[in-house]
């Protein structure tokens, strides 16, 4: 009897601890910022991306990657308080995948952001695709977030855990974000890293469709995933989902 409500005990410690509140960083337009200016956190556009390095192609299909955002992760301190860097996301819309198979049709790469480097002149960056996203520069405001009902009914103890738990939860946040906890459309899938077979840690999240600052995809919703673990800088991985 006593080890059964030990199990329970700790059973409902882990399950408190994986929905309590945290930090993330709304993502919202700022049209006080020029969207030309390549040091910021942005959707379309110019890149930055030094002139060192060729533009990247899709690993599926051969064609350039079209820029979708840049996004500062001292915009976001609270959640990556290393030295400045952007996680820098492209992606082939001839491929366009829906999930991250075998690392083909985008590329998810955290760029070191330096005062020093040249950058890739706009004559030698490919032209926009027909469904590249228009240029927006991007502030963060902070806020708490917490899971989603899609993730409390995924837990196996939320019947036990009963109306408690639901009566006392907070919204999720379901805006474009850095941080915080996904916000599902289907039910959650969290990708393993491909190198060591870690589950992912939730980077953050684009909406598309319209109104959204990817308006030319149907609506649904970009999520981005780092390794738990940071194995490999380059363990980065994408989840699409749509309604």
């Amino acid at each position: 009897m006593e080890n059964n409500k030990l199990r329970i005990v700790q059973k409902n410690q882990s399950f408190k601890q994986r929905t309590e509140p945290r930090v993330c960083y709304r993502l919202e337009a700022d049209n006080k910022i020029s969207s030309e200016n390549r040091s910021i956190s942005k959707i379309g556009g110019l890149p930055y991306w030094p002139v060192s390095e060729a533009w990247p192609l899709c690993s599926g299909c051969g064609d350039p990657l079209s820029f979708i955002a840049q996004l500062r992760s001292d915009d976001a301190f609270k959640i990556s308080p290393t030295f400045p860097r952007f996680l820098c996301f492209f992606y082939c819309f001839r491929c366009a995948p829906w999930w991250d198979v075998a690392n083909e049709g985008f590329l998810l790469r955290w760029m070191s952001i330096r005062t020093d480097v040249e950058l890739l002149p706009a004559k030698a960056t490919p032209l926009p695709a027909p469904n590249s996203p228009p240029p927006v520069a991007l502030t963060t405001t902070q806020c708490s977030d917490y899971p989603d009902l899609h993730f409390l009914m995924s837990e196996r103890n939320y019947e036990a855990a009963s109306a408690q738990i639901a009566l006392a939860h907070q919204p999720n946040l379901s805006t474009s974000k850095l941080g915080g906890y996904p916000t599902w459309i289907q039910k959650p899938d969290i990708p393993l890293c491909r190198s060591c077979s870690a589950p992912m840690r939730f980077l953050g999240q684009l909406n598309t469709g319209k109104g959204e600052f990817l308006p030319g995809w149907e609506t649904g919703r970009f999520y981005f995933f780092g390794c738990s673990q940071s194995c490999t800088t380059d363990a980065l991985s994408i989840v699409m989902q749509a309604d």
